[in-house]
């Protein structure tokens, strides 16, 4: 599915499950750097309320449906464990279609500016607030067992130093084996390796050259976060990590909610039957029951 070009009827889920109905005006496109999706600004009427869209390209091979079911599957899961919109650093997740043949996700509008082009400005304590609000963002993941997979700033927006992670195409689940890499299913550390190569990106101006950068030259990382590139087994989690610049610890908690409660339902069996998981994964929550058709259900 290409941009709508001037207005159209969307008819889905909301995020409770129920069906609900869209009518939406076309604004600008995003310009997602590295996304296979396409991304565009929408007005909701009747009081034009800002969104964003996302949907497939046209012509659009199974990998790429995979990776749209990937965002609305992590953000259906962040979205219902962190209900407070402006204390969670992703989008919300507003309404999807994932029965007919062009699939689509309707999200809360992206806050700031691009990532790549804000972090230019942050010098000293802006620079450390970056690094609490990813480790905040980072520690919210793993309390619902949600791994990012492949962190980027073009993949984030920033408002001031309020964080937004915008894309979650490579988003699994714990236990689940992730696009971008190989072998064995993801982890939190993983998204730990990824955070402290971004904050060396950010620090520096520069991407690091290897998975162990020299830190010589970047205090904060030195003192701070220096086992973020340690091997796997002796990563901190997110938690720990924020603990060392926020003190008292102020890390996140879910207040009860249990991401697992549901178990495995008719969204992600679809799913499994197309696209396997590893042997013996997780159980998962999902944004309601889901009934596909077309494409979805081969």
């Amino acid at each position: 599915m290409s941009e709508i070009a001037a207005s159209a009827t969307l008819v889905g889920r909301a995020l409770d499950g129920r069906t609900k109905t869209w009518e939406i005006k076309a604004d600008a496109p995003v310009d997602l750097p590295g996304s296979a999706l396409v991304t565009q600004r929408v007005r909701v009427a009747p009081d034009d309320t800002m969104l964003v869209r996302r949907s497939l390209r046209r012509g659009s091979a199974d990998p790429a449906y995979v990776l749209l079911d990937n965002e609305i599957r992590a953000l259906a899961r962040l979205s219902r464990a962190f209900p407070n919109e402006w204390a969670r650093p992703f989008p919300t997740l507003v309404g999807y279609d994932v029965d007919s043949r062009e699939p689509w996700a309707l999200v809360s509008d992206y806050r700031g500016q691009p990532a790549r082009e804000a972090v230019t400005g942050l010098l000293g304590k802006g620079q450390i607030e970056f690094a609490t609000r990813l480790l905040d963002a980072l520690a919210r993941l793993a309390l619902v067992e949600v791994v990012h997979n492949r962190l980027s700033l073009d993949g984030m927006y920033l408002a001031r130093t309020t964080l937004s992670i915008v894309n979650f195409e490579y988003a699994t689940f714990f236990g689940e084996p992730p696009q971008n890499r190989s072998g064995r299913g993801a982890r939190p550390e993983d998204d730990l390796l990824d955070a402290g190569l971004l904050l060396y990106e950010v620090l520096t101006g520069e991407p690091a050259q290897s998975e162990l950068p020299n830190l010589a030259e970047v205090p904060l990382l030195r003192s701070q976060l220096p086992d973020l590139f340690a091997e796997l087994r002796l990563r901190p989690s997110a938690a720990d990590a924020l603990r060392r610049f926020v003190v008292p610890a102020e890390v996140p908690v879910l207040n009860g909610y249990d991401p697992l409660a549901a178990g495995r339902a008719a969204f992600d069996e679809a799913r499994g039957k197309k696209y396997p998981a590893a042997p013996e994964p997780a159980p998962v929550e999902v944004p309601g029951p889901v009934r596909r058709k077309g494409r979805w259900s081969r």
